[in-house]
């Protein structure tokens, strides 16, 4: 009987069409026969023919995984004696007269499956990109010009599912070898009597949390409080706030542990942990007799030191200078330096932890268990790079896409592997991994990723609901999400690394970012206990596009701190109310808290032109005294007293760079605008400065001659100077030094003519 003249299915339209054969015995290829057709009508599936030991279903699309794992269930129970094979096709498959079953698919079926080996099963194009989320496959036969391509499913692997199921097999990073002295140093100062600071020179892929953990197995710190960033550095003690949230997921927790302490001091943390206003003084009081009962010296941790907010700095100040024994380990990032006094008198070491160099292959060892030599390591060494957080998330990425498969005999490649003459960048890496995360686990994540480190669990979960997650989604996600170490913190989600939470936000759509920032500030208001935990609902909300209602937020809290010791975060605060709004109301009491008295002052009593002079040269003379902690502080004055917003946000992107922070000042130059006026010349030698440390010396290079053709037409030598000089470091970039010289000569000169300029005016 011929294929045409078998019955017709009951409808026709697109289908996946299944052929299985089978060869050897007559009677034991017909009951493989009829095994397949009984399993194949058990399953769903349409009966389009039987001859023998070959058999065609044909099955929905959407029932293509069970389909696929029915016929590969048959012929894994195949007795060795029969030779067995199976393909699958997708196609229409139509009955246009008299019953008939027609459809290119049937023949692409039974070529297919002639092209399978023993015990294969092999998919067309479009079969296997119905399945491919959730199979492995072997490299794919029929390459050779004019032939169709066949994929056959790799049998001895297992599901993608359990491939990424499998990350959690993966080993805790062990210590670097680069990281011993850092160890050695953290070791001896938690044994050794007195205050003490560690500063770490890394970035973010050197693992530090991970060496700190190892440390701690053995140096066994009384306790470990961590504080890290805080959105834009507004929150007063909000650093220490989500770091008391970290160390105390639930309020009892917290209330256990001060227990012993005067109800006064036990108060305000409790307050600090529900972000109401405390005074600094007596949150530095509390926190000191907190750590000081510890059962052995504590640590605080902090990364970034940059970027914490000014009062939870100030309080670090005040316990690395009279507080209890303790250790402060702060991590700085390679190209950044200490805010100046940052720890007062105490005594600070200084520590800078380098790539893997060479033991990357070990280092990869010991993650994935194999021996040192291994091939699969040197593999994973060299897609990963030389960080640390590259190796591990080479090992990561590898295992969950099934390159690296876990077996009876532990991890092995799953096809054979040579190293890599080049790596992966990390972001791509985690990127890849990305892609293929469960829906409500990705949705999880995206929120978790715009959270500060330590946001409360209760405020995720009601962002999370309101974004539609329900208790047993989220419940899900969550063992998602650690399972393949996307987060750690248990009752506090955070991302496992800050470049996680990097390539998280990147891959957000903008609406996306804006919806949930909303939901986050609703969460965040409802839940906020007091003033200062507002100020994080007031950032989420002024991300989703509103400027008002946040902008009066943060000067009632710049009120509130101005009155508690936080002038410092007030004027921060105040500061950037301004620049979110421009209502007269706010900029009047910004003003008020700039000039420290309550007394009227009219406005527009001086000139923004008058204003900017004056920042600007106050902030050089804090420049000359290499005072940044002031400088920092003279910008938000600037602002509060009316200064331009260009100006200052110009002057921020010089502080980023000074700093070595290429990123922030990349943000702040895109982030500046000045009411459709030309900027001034500094924004676009700011922006230069930064093209120059990306390695673009002819991009900035032409910014700066854009710079000096203005300088001139507008005869400003000062400005003419900065372009020369600017000018002078991109020859000298493009190694032509004579240039650079005679280049640097010619800005002397119109830096002198600028001095004699202004000195005439005077």
């Amino acid at each position: 009987m011929s294929i045409e003249e078998w019955p017709a299915s009951s409808g026709g339209g697109e289908r996946l069409v299944i052929w299985t054969r089978a060869l050897g015995d007559a009677e034991a290829t017909r009951a493989f026969g009829d095994a397949a057709a009984s399993r194949f009508r058990a399953a769903g599936g349409e009966l389009l023919g039987q001859i023998g030991g070959t058999t065609i279903a044909a099955f929905e699309p959407l029932d293509a995984i069970e389909a696929c794992q029915l016929v590969l269930d048959l012929l894994s129970e195949t007795p060795a004696s029969m030779e067995t094979a199976a393909s699958a096709a997708l196609g229409e498959v139509s009955h246009p007269h008299q019953g008939a079953v027609r459809g290119d698919v049937l023949d692409r079926a039974q070529w297919f499956c002639h092209r399978a080996g023993h015990g294969e099963l092999v998919l067309d194009d479009g079969a296997r990109a119905l399945v491919a989320g959730h199979f492995l496959f072997a490299p794919p036969l029929g390459e050779e010009a004019g032939q169709r391509r066949a994929h056959p499913i790799d049998r001895m692997a297992p599901t993608i599912a359990e491939c990424r199921a499998a990350v959690a097999r993966l080993a805790r990073p062990p210590l670097p070898a680069s990281h011993g002295a850092l160890a050695e140093a953290v070791a001896a100062h938690t044994r050794a009597t007195g205050r003490s600071v560690l500063l770490v020179r890394a970035s973010a892929t050197a693992l530090l949390d991970s060496t700190l953990e190892h440390v701690a197995r053995m140096a066994a710190p009384g306790r470990v409080l961590t504080m890290g960033p805080v959105p834009f550095g507004l929150e007063p003690l909000g650093s220490l706030r989500y770091g008391l949230t970290r160390l105390f997921p639930l309020a009892r927790e917290l209330d256990e542990a001060c227990a012993s302490l005067d109800e006064p001091l036990h108060k305000a943390l409790a307050d600090v942990r529900l972000g109401r206003p405390v005074p600094r003084s007596l949150v530095s009081r509390a926190l000191s007799a907190f750590l000081a009962a510890a059962p052995s010296k504590p640590w605080i941790v902090v990364d970034p030191l940059p970027a914490i907010d000014a009062s939870s700095a100030r309080v670090l100040k005040d316990l690395a200078e009279s507080g209890p024994d303790l250790l402060v380990v702060a991590r700085i990032p390679p190209e950044g330096t200490a805010p100046e006094g940052a720890f007062g008198e105490a005594r600070v070491e200084l520590l800078e932890v380098s790539g893997l160099g060479g033991e990357g292959p070990r280092f990869a060892a010991s993650i994935l268990g194999v021996p040192d030599d291994h091939e699969l390591a040197a593999f994973v060494a060299s897609v990963g790079g030389n960080t640390p957080l590259g190796v591990l998330e080479a090992a990561r990425t590898l295992v969950s896409r099934g390159d690296v498969v876990f077996g009876d005999d532990g991890f092995r490649p799953r096809q054979r592997v040579r190293p890599r003459r080049s790596s992966v960048p990390l972001q791509r890496l985690i990127a890849e991994r990305l892609r293929d995360l469960e829906t409500n686990a990705f949705r999880m994540l995206e929120v978790v990723a715009l959270c500060p480190p330590g946001t409360p669990r209760p405020v995720l979960d009601r962002a999370l609901e309101l974004d539609g997650l329900g208790e047993d989604a989220r419940r899900a996600a969550t063992r998602t999400l650690e399972r393949e170490a996307w987060i750690t913190g248990g009752l506090i989600a955070l991302p496992s690394a800050e470049p996680i939470r990097a390539a998280v936000l990147k891959s957000m759509a903008p609406a996306r970012r804006v919806e949930l920032q909303t939901f986050l500030a609703k969460a965040s208001a409802d839940l906020a206990g007091g003033l200062f935990a507002k100020v994080a609902a007031a950032t989420h909300a002024r991300a989703a596009g509103e400027t008002d209602g946040p902008a009066a937020i943060l000067i009632d809290a710049a009120e509130a701190a101005r009155e508690l010791e936080h002038r410092r975060a007030a004027l921060k605060l105040a500061a950037t109310a301004v620049e979110w709004s421009r209502s007269p109301e706010i900029r009047r009491r910004a003003a008020e808290l700039a000039r420290g008295d309550e007394g009227d002052h009219a406005e527009g009593a001086s000139t923004s032109h008058a204003a900017s002079e004056r920042l600007a040269a106050r902030w050089i003379e804090a420049l000359k005294a290499s005072d940044l902690e002031l400088a920092d502080r003279l910008i938000d004055e600037g602002i509060a007293e009316g200064a331009p917003l260009v100006t200052a946000e110009t002057l921020r992107s010089w502080m980023a760079l000074l700093r070595g922070d290429l990123g922030l000042a990349r943000e702040l130059l895109a982030s500046t605008h000045d009411d459709g006026k030309s900027a001034p010349p500094q924004l676009d030698l700011v922006a230069a400065f930064v093209e120059l440390h990306e390695a673009r010396p002819r991009d900035a290079m032409a910014r700066a001659l854009r710079v000096l053709a203005t300088a001139r037409r507008g005869a400003d030598k000062g400005a003419e100077a900065a372009a020369l000089a600017t000018i002078a470091l991109c020859f000298d970039a493009i190694g032509r030094e004579d240039d650079a010289r005679a280049l640097r000569q010619l800005a002397v000169d119109a830096a002198m003519a600028a001095r004699t300029l202004r000195s005439k005016n005077a």
